[in-house]
């Protein structure tokens, strides 16, 4: 019996491919009506890629406010980013940043020792500019804040 037993193991081992195959199939398949029902969803509402930046320090200082301004005004400036919200800029103060649980939650870390600079890539200017890139040498002083180098990617330029 064990004899057979090792020889069913061996045969298995040596004959059966084990290697998961992950195809589209996989999860859903494509005929499946609540995947399809899905996928209509995300064509009426794209999702778009977000970017969330921390950005640590004592955030109760002015400096520290007049530094969030500026990277806010900055990314904002960038053409394929939709509107940005930071502790300067959402919320009517900083103050109010604090005091709201919506705004608290969404720029503010649990411990006070950083906020969130966040906006999302418009998807009509990411299909457009997927190809395209660009480096420091190519954009003026007050445009070189980022490098593009994939969608999701980005690099801080001091």
């Amino acid at each position: 019996m064990l004899a057979l037993a090792g020889v069913l193991l061996f045969l298995v081992a040596t004959r059966v491919d084990l290697r998961p195959v992950v195809d589209e199939n996989f999860f859903f398949s494509a005929s499946d009506p609540s995947f399809q029902q899905a996928k209509k969803i995300e064509e009426h509402f794209p999702s778009r890629p977000e970017v969330i930046l921390a950005v640590s320090g004592d955030i109760s200082s002015a400096h520290y406010l007049s530094r969030i301004q500026r990277l806010t005004q900055r990314v904002e400036a960038i053409d394929t980013v939709t509107p940005v919200k930071s502790v300067t800029a959402g919320p009517k103060s900083f103050q109010d940043a604090l005091a709201s649980p919506f705004w608290s939650r969404l720029l503010i870390a649990k411990d006070r020792k950083a906020t969130n600079v966040t906006s999302s890539f418009k998807p009509e200017k990411i299909r457009k500019s997927r190809s395209r890139n660009w480096s420091a040498s190519s954009m003026s002083s007050r445009q070189r804040i980022f490098e593009y180098t994939s969608p999701v990617r980005l690099t801080w330029w001091k």
